[in-house]
């Protein structure tokens, strides 16, 4: 992943998330604390991967799917006014599928496209499936 593709990518963010603007404070608040706790899994990623020292393509990809990650978050709220999967829908599911139909990582290499989509599908789970072990083994090469 180059730095313009993750350029691009926290422009569409904003830009998504911009659009679940709303005069409702109870709204208002809710987004935004999930704009913030999305700026935090950036920062808090980045630390990790750094010391991990995966290289700059792959703190790349890290930040990619801590954008990412909680995307489904947005729409969930708006439409169920909760956080709660238990009481809506898998957050996950709903952002692969945000993803997906968006088309915002077709630019990628394929590889790389699918690990961010299977991050995002996985990041809930209290287990990862058994594939896990190339998952992991794909960031861990990209430099």
């Amino acid at each position: 992943m180059q730095k313009e593709d993750l350029d691009y990518f926290r422009k569409w963010f904003l830009d998504y998330v911009n659009q679940f603007s709303s005069p409702d404070s109870f709204i208002r608040e809710n987004i935004r604390l999930k704009i913030e706790h999305t700026a935090r899994v950036c920062e808090n990623i980045l630390l990790l991967a750094k010391a991990e020292k995966i290289g700059e393509e792959g703190y790349r990809l890290a930040e990619a799917i801590a954008l990412f990650h909680d995307l489904g978050r947005f729409e969930q709220f708006m439409k169920y006014r909760t956080f709660k999967d238990s009481e809506s829908e898998n957050h996950a599911l709903l952002g692969v599928k945000i993803l997906k139909n968006s088309g915002i990582l077709s630019n990628l290499p394929i590889k790389e496209e699918n690990f961010i989509i299977k991050a995002v599908e996985y990041h809930n789970l209290m287990e990862i499936p058994g594939c896990a072990e190339s998952f992991g083994e794909l960031l861990f090469t990209q430099n």
